[in-house]
C-alpha cells in the first residue's frame, strides 16, 4: 500500500484511477449511511471525503506509534475541515436556490407557462401546488455519519461507537513507572525506547513511542504513565512492543502522556 501511495504522487494517471474508486466507496459509504448521493452536491462531499481519506492515509502509512496519535488527530482535523465546507456549501446552495425561485416567480409573473399536472380533472400549476419543506443534503455536520470506526454527533463531538461495559473491562489499562527511557535511531520518525516497570505482578515491560516533542530520556524515567498491558506484543522495527502507552494530542497533534497527577501504586488498574 505505501508503494501504491508513493507511486500515485508522481503518475497523474494512477492517481485519477485511484481518485474515482474511492469517490464510489465514499459514495457507498453514504449511502449505507442512509444519505442520498444524487445530484452534483453529493458528489461534491464525496469527493471532499475522499481527498479527506488520502491525507489521513498519508499520515497513517508513516505512523509507527501503536496508538495512532497523529493519524487519528489528521482524521479529527480533515473532519473539522469537512463540517466547515460543508457550511460554506450550504449557503452557497441555498444562494443558488434563491436564484432559481426568483427567476420562477419572474416568469410566471410575466404570464409565462408553467408546468402543470392532473389534480382531480383539472391542471394545477407550480403556484398552486402546496408548498413542501426544501429538500435538504444531509451533510457530516447534521448527520450521525460513522467514518471508520469514528462518528460526529449533533453538537460535532467525534465520539467512537457504543461499547458495552464488559467491552471496557477487557482492556487492561495499568499505571506503571519509566525506569528506563533511551534514543530509537532506527525509528522511521523519532522516537524512544522505554522499559516500564508494572510492578510484581505483570513485571517490567518493553515499549516504544513517538514522543519526542515533549519529553527527553531524562524527564520520562521516573515518570508514572498508563499503558494497555493485555495487547499482544508487537515487533516494531528491533523493538517488541509490549504495551501501549496511552496519550493525547496536543494542538499540534504532539502526544502528551496520560499521568496520574499524584504518586500512586504502581501496578494499579485504570476503573
Amino acid at each position: 500500500m505505501r508503494a501504491l501511495h508513493k507511486a500515485a504522487r508522481t503518475d497523474p494517471a494512477l492517481a485519477l484511477d485511484f481518485n474515482a474508486l474511492e469517490v464510489r466507496s465514499q459514495k457507498w459509504m453514504l449511502i449505507a449511511a442512509g444519505i442520498d448521493v444524487s445530484g452534483v452536491k453529493a458528489t461534491v462531499v464525496a469527493q471532499g471525503l475522499s481527498v479527506a481519506f488520502a491525507r489521513v492515509i498519508g499520515v497513517w502509512l508513516d505512523e509507527e506509534d501503536e496508538g495512532m496519535p497523529r493519524t487519528m488527530a489528521r482524521l479529527d482535523k480533515e473532519l473539522d475541515k469537512g463540517t466547515s465546507f460543508m457550511k460554506r456549501l450550504n449557503k452557497l446552495d441555498g444562494v443558488a436556490k434563491g436564484i432559481r425561485s426568483f427567476f420562477r416567480k419572474a416568469s410566471e409573473r410575466s404570464g409565462r407557462r408553467v408546468t402543470g399536472r392532473k389534480v382531480a380533472g383539472k391542471t394545477q400549476t407550480s403556484a398552486e401546488r402546496p408548498r413542501q419543506a426544501p429538500e435538504r443534503c444531509p451533510g457530516l455536520a447534521n448527520r450521525h455519519l460513522t467514518v471508520h470506526g469514528r462518528s460526529r454527533n449533533k453538537r460535532n463531538v467525534f465520539v467512537s461507537d457504543q461499547i458495552s461495559f464488559d467491552d471496557f473491562l477487557k482492556v487492561d489499562v495499568r499505571v506503571g513507572r519509566v525506569i528506563k527511557a533511551e534514543e530509537f535511531p532506527e525509528a522511521r520518525k523519532p522516537a524512544y525506547k522505554m522499559q516500564i516497570d508494572f510492578g510484581p505482578e505483570i513485571g517490567i515491560k518493553k515499549t516504544s513511542a513517538q514522543i519526542t516533542k515533549h519529553y527527553t530520556p531524562e524527564t520520562l524515567v521516573g515518570k508514572l504513565v498508563m499503558a494497555v498491558v493485555n495487547f499482544p506484543p508487537r515487533q516494531i522495527g528491533p523493538v517488541m512492543s509490549e504495551v501501549l502507552t496511552l496519550g493525547v494530542p496536543d494542538a499540534d497533534g504532539e502526544v502528551v502522556l496520560l499521568s496520574p497527577t499524584k504518586d500512586v501504586p504502581i501496578g494499579g488498574r485504570l476503573y
